[in-house]
C-alpha cells in the first residue's frame, strides 16, 4: 500500500512538471567596462559614476553577451528573473546616495572595439544626466539601488540589484537569441551630487567585474547534465539513513537526481527516455527515488537493524520520454550500516498531560525477555524559569531538570508499566500506578528521555518523546504506534514531526478507554504481553435502585489454552456487605481454548434496594483462583469496586445560581449557589462537592463545601476573597475561597451530593464537562451567567432556557442576591461619528422597556438607581442624553476629536435597570480602535511567524525567537477619504528591547487582504518617526498626537494605513512594540448645501423669507425639510409630551438629518412672549416611507412652571 501511494504521488508530480517550460539560470561577468567622461573616453580600467554639483561628467557602461547556447541551445522564451552584482563604495565623498541602471541595445560599438561611447552627450537637465536622444535605442531604467559610505575610500560593499526587464523583455530575448551584446549604463540621479565607485575600478580598489545573472525559460530539450554531484554521503540513524550531497555544477545543471538503493551493491544504470516508478520500500532489497535540484538531501527509514545499504546517484535533465541521464564516467556512490535500537528494548509508548497533577508515562518492553530497569533513569528537559532547556538532550554535557532513578522496577516480556505523578488522581490514582516520581514533572513543554545509564548522555539514550516551548504536549495525550525512533539527534524536533510514530489522542479518549485499548494507560499494542485476565473497569458507580450491574472480565493475548477465574467478594475492602448485593456468592468465568484476545465474560451483580436512608456504600471484588494449563495470569486490574449511591436519602434543593467572569476584574470571579428548599442544608454532613472542569477536561477539581446554608440563602465560592471583598464591599463575605474558580467563561461545573466525582450523586450542572465552552451556548467570557428565578431545582443536563448570560463588569454582578429580577439589556447598540461635532447612537429596545442613554468622556459609569432625571442632568456617572425607545439618537455640539462614551440601560416602569452596554464614538473619526473585542485592524503577514496580536486590549508584536525575516503589517480597514479634508491619525504606542523601528505607511491600491507586499502593491511612508528609547524589558510609552496624513489622500475612497513590523528573531534585532487607541479623523470640507438648494429651486438668499406656495411656510422652513418651495406640502408640525415629561417638537422631513448651512435653535416661552433658547436633543426617526420625523426634545427648563410653548429658530449660518 505504501508503494502504491508513493507511485501515485510521483505520477502526479511528473504530469505537472511536463507541462512547464524548462528553466535555467546563467551568470556571466561583463566582457568589458569603462567610464565615459564629458571630455572624452575615460580610463577603461575605471568604472565609476559622478554628478558634480548638477554637472554630470562621468557615466559607467558594462557590456554583456548572452546566447541561447548558454540556456541549453533552444530559443529563450521568457525571462523570469535578473540581477546585477556590483561591488560599490563612495569614491571620495561622505554621503550615501542612489544609482540607477539602464539597459540599451544601442548601435554603438562594442567596448572592445571603437570609441562611439566617447561621443556620449551629457545633459544636466535630464533626470539621469544624459541626452537620451543620442541613442537609436533609448536606454530604459531597469533597476535602482543605493551605495553606503563606510568611512573610507577604497573599501567596497557587494550589492545585488534586482533588475526588471518586463517592459523590454522582447528586446532582451532578441539580444540573447541572436547573440548580440547589450549594455548596462550606470549613473547617479540628478539630485545627488556624489560619486560612486563600482566593480573593476583600478584607482581605489579592484574587487572584480560586474556579474549579470539571468534566469530564463526555454521550451527546448536540455542536454545531458555537465557533471555529477559531489560529496555524496550516507549517515545512519538507528533504522534510517540520511543522504546528502552538493548539487552538480557546470554549464548544464540538472533538474533533478535519480537515487538508486540496494542491500547488495548491485545497480543497473538508468536508460535515457525512461522514468521508473518511485519505490521507497527497501524490504525487497532495492528502491529508487527522485529528488529535485536544490534539495540536496534524502532519507530512507524503516530499515533493518545492523544492515549495510548501498546508494548511487544520477543527475538528469528533462522529463518523461525526454529524460536525459548523465551516465558517462562513474556516478557517485556511498553506503551506510544501520544501527541497533539504542538499548533497543524499552520504549515510551504513551504520554498523558492532564489537569492539575494528572500526569503519566507508559513504558513498554518490546522484547521477549523481562527487563530489569536498575541502571536506567528517566530525565526531563524543561522549559521553565525563562530558560528553554527542551533541546538540551541532543548534546553531551547538558543538565536535565529532573531525574528519576528506575532502580527496583522491571517490565515483563512484552509488558507495560505506568509511572504517575505522586499526586495523580484520574484516570489512575497514584497509588495504583507501578511507580511515581519526578519523571512526571512536566506540563506540555518539556522533553522526556530514558537513558540506560546513571547520567543523561546522548550515547545512552534509550528513547525520547520531544517537546518544545510551544507546548505541543499541553493537556493532551500521545500514543506510540511504531517502534521507530520518534526524535532527531541531528536537529531540533518535536513529537509533531513524527506523525506516523506518535498519534495524538485527547485526554477524554484516554479517560474513557478500557483495558485492551491502545489508549488505555497500561496497554500498548507494541508489546507482546503474556496471556492475562483482568477486570475491564476497576471502578463503577451505580444508584441503589439500578437493579443490577455488570462486572466484565477480559482475556488478553490468549495462548490457545482454556482459562477460568473466580470473581470473589472482598469484605475487607468493602463498606457494604453481601446483603447489599443480594447475598452474592463467588462466581466463576470461563474462557475456552479458542477464545480471542479481547473476549469478555460478564458477572451480573444484583443490588438490594433496602429503603434505608444511608450514605453511599462500596463493594469490592477480586479475581482469584485462576486455572489454566497455559501461561495465563491475573492482570494488573485484578480488583474492581462498585460504589452504590443511596436512593432513599432525599437530595436537598441546592442549585448553581450564578457563575461570573467580570470583564473589568478577573480577580473578582466567583460561583454562587442557592438553597431553593424550605430548610437549612448541612453541606458538611451531606458531603456536598462542587467540581470544576477547566476547558475541555473530563477530569475535574473537587471543592468540598462546608458549613450550613439557611433556606433561601446563597453560598459564595470566591477565586480570591480579598479581591472579592474589594470589588463587592456590600456583598456577603465569601463562604470559601478557591483559586480553582478562575474561569474565563469556557469552563464547566458539577454539583454533587454525597461525595465527589466517583461517589457523589449529580444534582446540578453548568455547561457540559468534557467540552470546551468557547463558542458554546454556555460561554460567559467577560459576562455573568445567572439562573432564572423560576428554577428551583437542579438539572443534570445544562438547559439554556434556565439561564441568562449577559456581559458584565463588577458593577453588574449580584453576589449574594438570588432570585433576582432580570431586565434584558438593549441590543444592536452602536455609536458612530456623523460629523466633526456630532455622533449618533442606535439601539433596539428589549422587553418593551425604555432605553436610558448617558454619556461622559471617561468611560466610567456607576449603577443607576431611582428615577431618571431630565436630559442634560447628571446621573450614574455621566449625563443623561435621552430616555425612550426612539432610535437613533443624535448627539450634537461636541468637540471634534474627543471620544464620547455612552452607557445604555434598559429601564422598567418601576425604575429597575438592566446591565449596561457601553459604546463610544469620536466626532470627526473615520475609524477608532482600542482593541477591546474584535479588532478592525488585522495582521497581514509577508514572512515569519510572529504575527501582530490584537487580543488583550492592544496590538502587540514581538519577533524574539521567531524567524530571521519577520515582516508583518497591522492593517486598517478600508478608509474613505473621498469627502473631508485635513485627515490625521493618532495613537498610543510603547516599545521595549532593541531592534528595527516601526513604520507607519499608507496605500491606495492594497486589496485589503493577503500579502501586503505582493507584486504591484505600493506602500508609502507617512513620515512619522517613532520614539525608540528603551533597550531593556522596561516598556517606554508614548502618545503620537495628531499625525497629519498626506493631503494627496484627500478625495481617495480606498485608503489603507498600516504599522509595519520587522525583526530577525534575535534578542538584539527583535524589538517589542504595542499600539493602542487608534483614531483616524478628518474635518468636513467646506460646502454650501443651502446655496445648492437655492440654485436647484431657482431661488436666491433674498427669497428665503418668502412663502411662494401660500402654505404658511417661508422658503427657509421648506429648506429645513427639503420641501418644494412651490408645492403645497406641509411640515405637520406638532408638540407632544414624552414619557419623561419633556416637551418634544416634531415635524415630517424628507431629510434623514439636519441640513447644513443653517443654525437651528429650540426656543421656549411660558406666555408666547420672550422666547428663550433652551437645551435640546435631536433625533431623526425613519418612517419607512422615505420621510423622517425630526424630533427636538427639550432638555432644560427656565422656570419651575415648565415651558408650555416651543418654537424653532432657523437662521442662515454665517
Amino acid at each position: 500500500m505504501m508503494k502504491t501511494l508513493l507511485n501515485t504521488i510521483l505520477a502526479t508530480s511528473l504530469t505537472t512538471l511536463i507541462a512547464l517550460d524548462l528553466s535555467a539560470q546563467v551568470t556571466k561577468e561583463a566582457e568589458g567596462t569603462r567610464t565615459i567622461e564629458t571630455a572624452g573616453p575615460g580610463n577603461s580600467n575605471e568604472f565609476y559614476a559622478q554628478n558634480a554639483s548638477s554637472n554630470f561628467d562621468e557615466y559607467s557602461v558594462a557590456e554583456f553577451t548572452f546566447s541561447k547556447a548558454d540556456f541549453g541551445g533552444s530559443d529563450v522564451s521568457a525571462i523570469t528573473a535578473a540581477t546585477l552584482k556590483l561591488v560599490v563604495n563612495d569614491r571620495t565623498f561622505s554621503a550615501n546616495g542612489p544609482f540607477s541602471i539602464f539597459f540599451t541595445t544601442d548601435s554603438k560599438s562594442d567596448l572592445s572595439g571603437g570609441s562611439d561611447y566617447d561621443q556620449i552627450a551629457f545633459d544636466s537637465s535630464s533626470a539621469f544626466g544624459i541626452d537620451l536622444s543620442t541613442y537609436t535605442y533609448n536606454p530604459v531604467v531597469v533597476g535602482t539601488d543605493t551605495y553606503d559610505f563606510d568611512g573610507t575610500t577604497g573599501g567596497g560593499t557587494e550589492v545585488t540589484v534586482t533588475l526588471d526587464f518586463s517592459s523590454i523583455e522582447s528586446d532582451v530575448l532578441s539580444a540573447i537569441n541572436t547573440g548580440d551584446s547589450f549594455h548596462l549604463l550606470i549613473g547617479i540621479n540628478s539630485s545627488d551630487g556624489t560619486a560612486a565607485t563600482f566593480s573593476g575600478v583600478g584607482n581605489t580598489f579592484d574587487p572584480g567585474v560586474p556579474e549579470l545573472t539571468i534566469t530564463a525559460t526555454t521550451s527546448g530539450i536540455l542536454p545531458e547534465p555537465s557533471n555529477y554531484p559531489s560529496t555524496f554521503a550516507a549517515t545512519p540513524k538507528f533504522t534510517s539513513i540520511d543522504l546528502s550531497w552538493v548539487d552538480a555544477a557546470g554549464t548544464q545543471a540538472p533538474i533533478g537526481y535519480l537515487i538508486l538503493a540496494s542491500d547488495t551493491n548491485s545497480f543497473t544504470a538508468p536508460t535515457d527516455g525512461t522514468t521508473p516508478a518511485s519505490d521507497t520500500d527497501l524490504s525487497d532489497g532495492s528502491a529508487l527515488i527522485y529528488v529535485d535540484q536544490g534539495v540536496q538531501t534524502a532519507n530512507f527509514s524503516g530499515l533493518s537493524e545492523t544492515t549495510e545499504y548501498f546508494f548511487t546517484i544520477y543527475p538528469y535533465t528533462n522529463l518523461s520520454t525526454d529524460t536525459n541521464y548523465k551516465t558517462d564516467g562513474t556516478p557517485p556512490s556511498t553506503s551506510a550500516t544501520t544501527e541497533s535500537s539504542p538499548a533497543g528494548t524499552v520504549l515510551i509508548t504513551q504520554y498523558y498531560e492532564g489537569t492539575s497533577n494528572n500526569k503519566y508515562l507508559e513504558l513498554t518492553n518490546t522484547t521477549a525477555s523481562q527487563i530489569d530497569l536498575t541502571g536506567f533513569i528517566i530525565a526531563t528537559w524543561n522549559n521553565s524559569g525563562g530558560i528553554d532547556n527542551t533541546d538540551g538532550w541532543r548534546t553531551a554535557g547538558g543538565t536535565p531538570n529532573n531525574i528519576q532513578d528506575l532502580a527496583g522496577l522491571s517490565i515483563a516480556a512484552g509488558g507495560t508499566i505506568v509511572i504517575a505523578n505522586p499526586n495523580a488522581v484520574s484516570p489512575i490514582d497514584a497509588a495504583d500506578a507501578d511507580a511515581t516520581g519526578d519523571a512526571t514533572f512536566f506540563n506540555g513543554d518539556d522533553t522526556i528521555a530514558i537513558y540506560a545509564s546513571a547520567t543523561a548522555s546522548p550515547s545512552a539514550i534509550v528513547d525520547i518523546i520531544p517537546f518544545s516551548a510551544s507546548r505541543e504536549g499541553g493537556e493532551t495525550s500521545f500514543v506510540r504506534t511504531l517502534t521507530d525512533p520518534g526524535y532527531n539527534l541531528a536537529a531540533p524536533s518535536t513529537v509533531l514531526d513524527f506523525p506516523t510514530i506518535w498519534q495524538e489522542v485527547s485526554t477524554a479518549a484516554v479517560d474513557s478507554s478500557v483495558i485492551g485499548d491502545d489508549a488505555f494507560l497500561g496497554t500498548s499494542l507494541l508489546g507482546n504481553s503474556p496471556p492475562s485476565v483482568s477486570f475491564v473497569s476497576s471502578s463503577l458507580v451505580v444508584a441503589e435502585d439500578s437493579g443490577t450491574v455488570a462486572l466484565e472480565v477480559i482475556l488478553l493475548n490468549p495462548d490457545n489454552n482454556a482459562v477460568s477465574v473466580d470473581v470473589v467478594f472482598d469484605g475487607s475492602t468493602s463498606t457494604g456487605t453481601t446483603a447489599d448485593i443480594n447475598n452474592y456468592t463467588t462466581q466463576t468465568v470461563n474462557f475456552g481454548a479458542s477464545a480471542s484476545s479481547g473476549d469478555k465474560q460478564t458477572v451480573t451483580i444484583t443490588l438490594t434496594d433496602d429503603g434505608t436512608q444511608e450514605t453511599f456504600e462500596t463493594v469490592s471484588f477480586n479475581l482469584e483462583n485462576l486455572v489454566t494449563s497455559g501461561a495465563a495470569s491475573i492482570g494488573a486490574a485484578s480488583s474492581a469496586t462498585i460504589t452504590i449511591q443511596d436512593d432513599d436519602t432525599p437530595v436537598p434543593a441546592l442549585i448553581i445560581s450564578e457563575f461570573v467572569d467580570p470583564a473589568d476584574n478577573v480577580e473578582a470571579r466567583y460561583v454562587e449557589l442557592y438553597n431553593a428548599s424550605g430548610s437549612s442544608i448541612d453541606l458538611t454532613a451531606g458531603n456536598w462537592t462542587l467540581i470544576y472542569y477547566a476547558n475541555a477536561n473530563t477530569t475535574g477539581t473537587e471543592i468540598a463545601l462546608t458549613g450550613t446554608l439557611a433556606a433561601g440563602d446563597t453560598y459564595i465560592i470566591a477565586h480570591d476573597s480579598t479581591a472579592f471583598a474589594t470589588a463587592f464591599p456590600s456583598a456577603p463575605v465569601p463562604d470559601i475561597e478557591s483559586g480553582v474558580i478562575n474561569s474565563n467563561g469556557d469552563d464547566n461545573l458539577e454539583l454533587r451530593f454525597g461525595g465527589g466525582t466517583t461517589t457523589g450523586i449529580l444534582v446540578d450542572v453548568y455547561g457540559q464537562p468534557g467540552t470546551d465552552g468557547t463558542g458554546q451556548p454556555w460561554e460567559f467570557a467577560d459576562s455573568r451567567a445567572f439562573r432564572l428565578d423560576t428554577v428551583t431545582s437542579g438539572n443534570t443536563f445544562w438547559t439554556a432556557v434556565e439561564w441568562t448570560i449577559s456581559t458584565a463588569n463588577v458593577a453588574d454582578a449580584t453576589p449574594g442576591v438570588h432570585p433576582e429580577t432580570f431586565i434584558a439589556i438593549p441590543t444592536a447598540v452602536t455609536a458612530v461619528s456623523t460629523g466633526s461635532s456630532s455622533t449618533s447612537v442606535s439601539f433596539t429596545p428589549s422587553g418593551g422597556n425604555d432605553v436610558l442613554i448617558i454619556f461622559n468622556t471617561t468611560g466610567t459609569f456607576t449603577t443607576p438607581t431611582g428615577a431618571v432625571p431630565a436630559a442634560g442632568q447628571a446621573f450614574a456617572g455621566g449625563t443623561v442624553l435621552s430616555k425612550g425607545q426612539i432610535s437613533p439618537q443624535s448627539h450634537t455640539n461636541l468637540v471634534a476629536g474627543t471620544e464620547i462614551f455612552y452607557a445604555l440601560f434598559s429601564v422598567s416602569n418601576a425604575d429597575e435597570y438592566s446591565a449596561s452596554v457601553t459604546v463610544s464614538a469620536t466626532p470627526g473619526a473615520i475609524n477608532s480602535e482600542d482593541f477591546n473585542g474584535t479588532s478592525t485592524w488585522i495582521n497581514q503577514t509577508v514572512s515569519g511567524v510572529s504575527d501582530w496580536s490584537t487580543s488583550g486590549g492592544n496590538a502587540s508584536a514581538d519577533g524574539f525567537g521567531g524567524d530571521a525575516d519577520e515582516n508583518h503589517y497591522l492593517v486598517s480597514p478600508v478608509l474613505d477619504f473621498s469627502s473631508g479634508v485635513d485627515f490625521t491619525i493618532s495613537f498610543d504606542y510603547g516599545e521595549a528591547f532593541d531592534g528595527p523601528n516601526l513604520e507607519l505607511l499608507y496605500s491606495t491600491n492594497y486589496s485589503g487582504s493577503g500579502d501586503p507586499e505582493a507584486s504591484g502593491v505600493i506602500w508609502t511612508s507617512v513620515g512619522f518617526t517613532f520614539n525608540d528609547t528603551s533597550t531593556t524589558a522596561a516598556f517606554s510609552s508614548f502618545s503620537s498626537g495628531d499625525v497629519a496624513l498626506p493631503a494627496s489622500l484627500e478625495g481617495e475612497s480606498t485608503v489603507y494605513l498600516a504599522f509595519k513590523y520587522t525583526a530577525d528573531g534575535t534578542d538584539t534585532g527583535s524589538e517589542q512594540w504595542q499600539i493602542d487607541n487608534i483614531i483616524v479623523k478628518g474635518s468636513e470640507a467646506a460646502g454650501d448645501p443651502l446655496g445648492n438648494w437655492l440654485t436647484d429651486n431657482s431661488l436666491t438668499l433674498a427669497d428665503l423669507e418668502t412663502d411662494f406656495d401660500n402654505n404658511g411656510l417661508v422658503a427657509l422652513l421648506e429648506y429645513l425639510a427639503d420641501l418644494d418651495p412651490n408645492g403645497l406640502e406641509s411640515l405637520n408640525l406638532s408638540v407632544e409630551l414624552n414619557s419623561s415629561d419633556q416637551l418634544v417638537l416634531t415635524f415630517i422631513s424628507n431629510r434623514d438629518s439636519q441640513p447644513g448651512g443653517v443654525t437651528i435653535d429650540l426656543m421656549g416661552s411660558d406666555n408666547l412672549t420672550g422666547y428663550t433658547s433652551v437645551g435640546f436633543s435631536f433625533a431623526a426617526v425613519d418612517n419607512g416611507n422615505g420621510t423622517h420625523t425630526h424630533r427636538y426634545t427639550q432638555t432644560t427648563t427656565l422656570t419651575a412652571g415648565g415651558m408650555p410653548f416651543l418654537t424653532l429658530d432657523v437662521t442662515v449660518a454665517p
